[in-house]
């Protein structure tokens, strides 16, 4: 008999796209919420990963993280809100805005790290598996196998652009 009442009881009969997807909401909804502790968002991160090494112009932080400028703009109007970056203007071209990482957002950036290695490890994190090894290596075969076009750009990086 079908259970139409979709609770935890009948999760053994789900098929696999089902569990897969909606283990990743899960994930995705604790991983925010830990950035929101951090006063950050995925898009955010993926910014500070792109200026985490030298100061670059927008326009190579939305390339690097396959976004349109004016989605990588709002991204780094939150992170200078939050005094993660400076935006100023570029002393070789002055058409340009440079992007430079500050104190505060490389301590940030290195806690959400930290975060992501608790993942790796199965510690305090948003993935708590009993085999992370097992859970990574499938993942990155499911990815491998469905990956698009590096240079397809995607008009976010964290679905809402900040």
């Amino acid at each position: 008999m079908l259970n139409v009442r979709g609770g935890d009881d009948d999760l053994d009969e789900w098929p696999t796209g089902r569990l897969l997807s909606t283990a990743a909401r899960l994930v995705e909804q604790a991983w925010e919420q830990s950035l929101r502790q951090q006063g950050l968002t995925h898009a955010g991160v993926i910014a500070l990963q792109a200026v985490s090494r030298a100061p670059c112009s927008q326009r190579q932080m939305a390339r690097a993280c396959r976004v349109t400028d004016q989605t990588m703009s709002r991204t780094v109007d939150h992170l200078v809100r939050g005094g993660f970056v400076t935006r100023t203007v570029d002393p070789d071209d002055e058409r340009r805005m440079r992007v430079e990482i500050t104190p505060s957002g490389v301590e940030a950036y290195r806690r959400v790290i930290e975060i992501e290695r608790d993942d790796s490890s199965g510690g305090d994190s948003p993935v708590a598996v009993s085999d992370p090894a097992t859970l990574r290596r499938l993942l990155l075969e499911i990815v491998r196998s469905h990956r698009t076009a590096p240079d397809t750009p995607r008009s976010t990086p964290g679905g809402d652009g900040t």
